[in-house]
Formats: structure tokens, sequence, C-alpha cells
């Protein structure tokens, strides 16, 4: 359904050309979710944005493809653009305040994408209010502005909005971030029901690896702008083969595990105005070597039976032996050990 290739995403800024997306390739098929995981400004939000073509006006596609069903969206005018949005693909935005009109109802809002889609539509109203319910808010409440929305209601609005019309791929920026455990399970839920009807596909976009776990069926992890580690669900969390995938999941509490500490990755992410021309996680990483400083890895398969398991480490045939062992011990991750 979607194959992006080779894409670099570039904003200009008051310090240069800041290059958040840089070389991604991902794909992703006919009823599938991928998983986007990886720290704040790693450029996952981007990918999205660049997907949908709805980069800000700093920033622009600077090479690349983003072909869905066969059509270069990245090729399209704004307004071909627009026939592909909220009816085959659309998006759960990270923050619902912005992304809603605060001078329309929700109502209003959900009713003008039906409108513009689907102009004989007889009813368009019973498509807000099933969207309504199947999100857990009162219909009554769709012909309410934002602002009289709190933070989750406005999030559970959003996604109603997103699903108004059955969009074959939706991409979902930290869907169920405004809400309590019980309703993103409930919603999460929902969604992989629906998507079950009419066979839609999903691209999740989260710090949160728990929703990944539950939901996905693959999982790409993210890291200053560069893809470092793909595979299956069962790959990624139960054998990673990078070292930040690993330092990622220690940031994470396992309820196996209520004694383990959390343990933090030392550091930043790079100046992505400015990018180290090795690899991009080495001041970081306790693996690092010379050859890590000085040459960029290739994303390659870890071993000769997971073809479908790729890792851009020098070092991933050394992982089993020198730090999965360790790699939930804080010391190995002290700034003394990577420095």
């Amino acid at each position: 359904m979607l194959q992006v290739n080779d894409l670099d995403v570039n904003y200009e800024s008051s310090e240069g050309i800041v290059q958040a997306v840089d070389g991604v390739t991902i794909e992703l098929n006919e009823g599938e979710n991928l998983g986007i995981v990886g720290e704040s400004g790693c450029g996952k939000s981007t990918l999205a944005k660049a997907i949908l073509g709805v980069l800000p006006s700093n920033g622009y596609i600077n090479s690349g493809s983003i072909e869905f069903r066969g059509t270069n969206l990245a090729s399209l005018s704004t307004r071909e653009q627009r026939e592909y949005k909220w009816e085959e693909i659309s998006m759960i935005p990270q923050s619902a305040m912005n992304a809603l009109d605060p001078v329309y109802t929700i109502r209003e809002q959900i009713i003008e994408a039906v409108d513009i889609h689907r102009p004989d539509e007889p009813n368009p109203d019973s498509i807000v209010d099933e969207m309504f319910n199947l999100v857990g808010l009162d219909p009554n409440r769709a012909d309410q502005y934002p602002h009289q929305f709190s933070g989750g209601m406005r999030q559970r609005a959003m996604i109603a909005m997103s699903l108004a019309l059955d969009p074959a791929l939706i991409l979902a920026d930290e869907p169920t971030t405004a809400l309590d455990v019980i309703m993103q399970d409930q919603i999460l839920n929902r969604i992989s029901s629906i998507q079950d009807d009419i066979d839609s596909s999903m691209l999740i976009i989260t710090h949160d690896v728990a929703v990944v776990a539950e939901t996905c069926d693959r999982v790409a992890v993210m890291y200053a702008g560069e893809i470092v580690e793909e595979g299956t669900v069962d790959q990624i969390f139960g054998k990673a083969y990078h070292p930040y995938t690993l330092g990622l999941q220690n940031a994470f509490p396992n309820v196996n595990k209520p004694d383990q500490d959390l343990i933090s990755i030392p550091g930043y992410p790079p100046n992505l105005a400015d990018p180290p021309t090795g690899c991009r996680f080495a001041d970081r990483c306790p693996m690092a070597t010379e050859e890590c400083e000085q040459e960029s890895p290739s994303l390659n398969q870890v071993d000769a039976v997971n073809a479908d398991h790729r890792s851009a480490c020098h070092h991933s045939d050394r992982i089993d032996t020198d730090l999965r062992p360790k790699a939930q011990q804080a010391e190995t991750w002290s700034e003394e050990v990577t420095q």
C-alpha cells in the first residue's frame, strides 16, 4: 500500500538546513500496522506530515518518493493531494487543539470532510453520531466548539474525525497521549476492530512502546532522522540488535520486574543542522569504536535466518555477547562509559 523510498525532508532554520528525515525507506502492506518509535525530535512526526502533505511552510521534501497504491504523493500538487486526505489517508495529530478549527463546531468540521469527499451522502449527521459513539463521546456534544472539550475529549473527537470516511491508511501521531489507560485500551481496540472491517492500515508514531507492542505487526526505530532498526514486534522487543533500541527499552517500566529501575540513555541526539559523519548514536553508545565515529552504518540483515530484521550498527554481531547481557545495568549506560 505505502512505500517510502530514500526520503529526505528538510527544514529551513536560523541555523541552516535541518535534515529532519534522512534517507528513510519503509513499506506498509494492506491491513498491516507499522509502529515508528524513538525519542522526541527524531523525525517521526515529520515523516507522517510528509506522507500526508502537511509540512509547515519552512519544510520541504528534498528527495525521495512516497508511493501510495502506485501514486507518488510527493510529486502531486497541493490540490491533487487534497483528493487523498481524509478519504484515502487520514491523520490523528499529536495536538488536537491545534488541529481543530476553534470557530466551527466539531460536527461542522466532520461534516465538511464528508461533504467534500461524499457530496451525495444522504445523512452526514448520522456519521458524526456514529463516530462519537465509537470514541465514547455523547453525540449531543458534537454541536459544541473545541474549547468546550477537555484535552482528552478533543483527542477522541479528532480520532472520530479521522475515521469518519473509512480511510485506507491512518497516520496516528501519538493517538492516545491525552487519554487515560482505560480509554487508551478502548480506543485502540475499537480502531483495530474498524481496521479489520475495512482492511485499513495504520502507521503509529509514538514514544510509548506498549502501544506499539499491542497494536502493531512491525516496528521501525528512528534516531536522528534515520531508521536504525526494523523488524517484527517479536524481533524488536524480544531480541533487538541495535544499542539504541536496547537503551529505549530500559526507559520504560516492565510490569514483570516492578523493582527494576528505569535507565535513561545519557546525552542528547545530535544537531541535525550539522549531523556527525559517522553513526549518529556513537557518542551515546557503550559499544562505539573509532569506526562508528568515522563511518555511517547501513541498515543490514542481522542474520541469515531473519530476512525482515535489519539493524544499522557496525557491531550488531557483537550485541549478543558484548551488550545484551549487561544492557539492563545502569553502569553500562553511564556517561563515563559512553564517552
